[in-house]
């Protein structure tokens, strides 16, 4: 899904499973949300405070339209290359 967002440049309130392996998806938001692309969401707040991240980014176009910029600047078009060239890296081993 972030890979598909960032293709695009779609902002992203994004809410981890609390429970997913390693807790990948929780460290994911978390990087993307620094990296300015998107908004991390414990689903264990509140639907008011759930609310109010969408009321709140649906009022500033502005911080939207930076959103989309740097989601947009995460996507990597040469990322199957680099994952071919770890798992030679790996087979070399």
């Amino acid at each position: 899904t972030l890979s598909e967002l960032a293709k695009f440049g779609l902002p992203a309130i994004l809410i981890p499973l609390p429970n997913s392996a390693g807790d990948h998806q929780k460290k994911n938001a978390i990087d993307v949300e620094a990296r300015g692309g998107a908004v991390c969401f414990n689903q264990n707040e509140s639907s008011v405070q759930f609310k109010r991240i969408i009321q709140n980014l649906l009022a500033d176009t502005e911080a939207l339209g930076i959103m989309r910029k740097k989601m947009g600047q995460l996507f990597r078009s040469d990322s199957p290359k680099i994952i071919a060239d770890d798992i030679r890296k790996e087979i070399k081993k």
